[in-house]
């Protein structure tokens, strides 16, 4: 497979109108070639991909939740396809999914690697995601003279109350792995939302979505930065 997609690195499941924290910070959308087997064994998925540039490092520092690239003294982007992902998932159980991930691309002197995991369990009217990602390796700050190594997850659960409603509620986090608290970077933030089925004919549905969000900054000493943000979303969603 080939061309313009999102690469097999994150799951990234969402039952809410906001993403993921794990999507906002480390999903590849880019060029590629993806090379994979699978089997009935266990479900079992297995893929290798390669691309272009150092798409994850840059999605993570314009992300804006903590890590955040140096200005680059050779700006020019390689042309050396030298980027790679690893993908194994495995759906052992009907409604039992399992995958793991591992990305490396070449950054400003030491590669950025990054490694995650992700499950996702259906059982009745419940539906419980989880997903973490977290650096390996990563390239050097150059005012501290250190690696980074940032981290971010989330818990999430929906639940099917009736036919036409879906309750779903999130919680996730952004470790920045920096000593101390600084303004704007993101500790933490919950999300609850409900989705209700307006009409549902053949292939085409539409849907009412309704999300509230509370997210939670660090804030230095003595600063009188904004540390918590409350956000509400609305959308009419049809698919067909």
């Amino acid at each position: 497979m080939g061309g313009h997609r999102g690469q097999p690195f994150g799951v990234f499941e969402s039952h809410l109108i906001s993403d993921p924290i794990t999507k906002d910070c480390y999903e590849i959308a880019k060029s590629g070639a993806t090379l994979g087997f699978t089997s009935d064994f266990l479900g079992l998925d297995i893929s290798a991909t390669v691309y272009k540039g150092e798409v994850l490092a840059d999605k993570l520092s314009e992300a804006g939740y903590g890590w955040a690239r140096d200005p680059d003294p050779n700006p020019d982007p390689t042309d050396d396809v030298d980027s790679y992902v690893f993908n194994v998932s495995l759906a052992p159980i009907e409604g039992l999914n399992f995958s793991t991930y591992f990305d490396s691309e070449p950054g400003q002197g030491n590669r950025n690697e990054t490694a995650g995991g992700t499950i996702g369990y259906q059982i009745g009217i419940f539906t419980f995601d989880a997903e973490y990602i977290a650096a390996l390796k990563r390239e050097k700050n150059a005012t501290a003279n250190k690696e980074y190594k940032e981290s971010a997850w989330f818990g999430a659960i929906a639940c099917q109350v009736i036919d036409p409603l879906e309750i779903a509620v999130r919680y996730e986090a952004f470790d920045d792995d920096i000593n101390g608290d600084q303004d704007g970077h993101l500790e933490n933030r919950y999300s609850i939302g409900a989705n209700y089925t307006l009409f549902e004919k053949d292939d085409f549905t539409t849907t009412l979505m309704l999300e509230y969000r509370r997210s939670s900054y660090e804030k230095a000493a003595g600063s009188t930065a904004q540390d918590e943000v409350d956000e509400v979303f609305a959308r009419l969603a049809l698919e067909f």
